[in-house]
């Protein structure tokens, strides 16, 4: 069934009104986490790894959902307007650092009913916000898309690991990306170039944004027949934010995960009604002169997300369903996409799950100058050679660590489920020595500092078995054996 404009609309705004009712929730419960760190006692180093295995969000995000609601605690007028989606939570978002108790009233008559980008105008006129910095920079950066072979895509996956390896922290793609250019570009001639069109960019910011063949691609669409998600009523909702004072950390992360399970069931609704605003370009009905701008008053991010998982509805049912379900999360939903099965996504942890399933493209977002590197180190050698000068270069500094043969098995990376950690690492005896553990390769495993000293030596995470194929980790939320696989 196809929507007009005016519909999709509609529906959409019915959906961010449902959306709006768990905005206090999701916001008190991440306060609660962040005040007590919740997370260490579960046995996760930082709200990021936490976030990302359990719930499927970003730290950013959960940090900025706390913000919001605790400014809106003494904020009773906006908070109110916000509930009664009078003000978007994107509108409240911006304005709540410069909103006081006494001015409160004047700037929620000058905010309601102007768009996003109204608002952001008149708080450039009176003071910066908080959180323009980040957001021009995010604004700043670029798609770069290079064409490839599977064999290469896998050379990419290897260099960016060892780019990480290297640095001794998890580095985002963007930056890999400049540390495998950079250390080409420092190369010179010592790379030679590959035959012509071997790895070319298909997407850049001097690159057409579609390829010639997208606007012959078949269009699939979706049956839009409007059932509201069954959202829980205020009473159960309000329940997952009471007494979380009394909460122990295993119980708020269960409240937590309950609360983004209602929420996946709005978003993949969203994301339905948002394909065909972006393929029909039904923006340009409502008044927008791009997607981007629509989805900015509409909603609060992750729009790009939802509209592939929507597109994807057709090919790949069940990772939908198990979305919808909330058996999965979006991190996860996403990485499935490319490949892999829905029961493995439950029974390993994301960490593994995206060491499995690599990209099947070289893609990312990157500031412009490091995109503009980039690309001409590609054009200049192809994308091939730089990888493989990267890879043999960072290969052979990394024999310096042959002295640590228990960091090389690991994958210079704490073996703890879901630990990001790459810097500050240990080779830590899973006998303790003082209790007779010999001191072979089976009673070792590389750890992070946290959790050698505030995990394993705290009690927070137990650690049984033999190096590296036969452990058991036993963190607070579960417990888990070799290869991250939930038990």
């Amino acid at each position: 069934m196809f929507l007009h404009g005016r519909d999709a609309d509609g529906r959409l705004r019915e959906l961010s009104a449902q959306r709006a009712r768990l905005r206090p929730v999701l916001g008190t419960l991440a306060a609660a986490v962040l005040d007590r760190r919740a997370f260490e006692p579960l046995g996760f180093r930082c709200l990021g790894d936490w976030s990302r295995e359990r719930l499927g969000v970003g730290a950013r995000t959960l940090r900025e959902w706390a913000r919001v609601e605790r400014a809106l605690a003494g904020l009773p007028l906006l908070r109110a307007a916000v509930r009664a989606g009078e003000v978007s939570w994107t509108v409240a978002r911006k304005i709540v650092g410069v909103v006081s108790p006494e001015s409160e009233a004047a700037c929620l008559a000058s905010v309601r009913g102007r768009t996003v980008r109204a608002v952001e105008v008149m708080l450039r006129a009176v003071a910066e916000p908080a959180t323009g910095a980040s957001e021009a920079a995010e604004e700043n950066r670029v798609l770069v898309r290079v064409a490839c072979p599977r064999r290469v895509a896998m050379k990419w996956a290897a260099a960016l690991e060892l780019a990480r390896r290297m640095a001794g922290e998890s580095l985002p793609t963007w930056a890999c990306a400049e540390a495998i250019a950079a250390e080409c570009a420092a190369a010179g001639a010592a790379v030679s170039p590959p035959p012509p069109d071997r790895c070319s960019p298909l997407h850049s910011a001097r690159a057409p944004q579609r390829n010639a063949e997208s606007g012959l691609r078949a269009q699939v669409w979706p049956h839009l027949a409007w059932t509201p998600p069954a959202v829980p009523g205020g009473d159960r909702l309000e329940r997952l934010s009471h007494g979380l004072d009394r909460c122990a950390p295993r119980a708020l992360d269960r409240r937590f995960r309950e609360a983004i399970a209602f929420l996946q069931q709005i978003d993949i609704e969203i994301g339905r009604v948002l394909r065909q605003v972006v393929e029909r370009k039904l923006y340009r009905e409502l008044g927008f002169e791009t997607f981007e701008r629509y989805a900015t008053e509409r909603l609060d991010g992750s729009a790009r997300r939802l509209v592939r998982l929507a597109r994807a509805e057709h090919r790949a049912p069940e990772v939908a369903t198990a979305f919808r379900a909330g058996r999965i999360t979006l991190f996860q939903a996403e990485v499935l996409l490319r490949g892999g099965r829905v029961d493995r996504a439950e029974r390993v942890t994301l960490r593994r799950l995206e060491d499995e399933v690599p990209e099947a493209e070289v893609a990312f977002r990157a500031p412009r100058d490091v995109a503009i590197l980039f690309e001409a180190m590609v054009a200049r050698v192809g994308l091939e050679a730089m990888l493989d000068h990267a890879i043999v270069t960072w290969v052979e500094a990394g024999r310096a660590f042959e002295d640590y043969a228990d960091f090389g098995r690991d994958g210079f990376r704490c073996t703890v489920p879901a630990c990001t950690a790459r810097r500050n690492l240990q080779s830590h005896h899973i006998v303790f020595r003082s209790a007779g553990g010999p001191d072979r390769p089976w009673n070792r495993t590389t750890l992070c500092a946290f959790h050698d000293h505030r995990g394993v030596h705290a009690g927070r995470v137990r650690i049984r078995g033999r190096a590296p194929d036969r452990l058991v980790y036993t963190l607070g939320v579960g417990r888990f054996r070799s290869g991250d696989v939930k038990l």
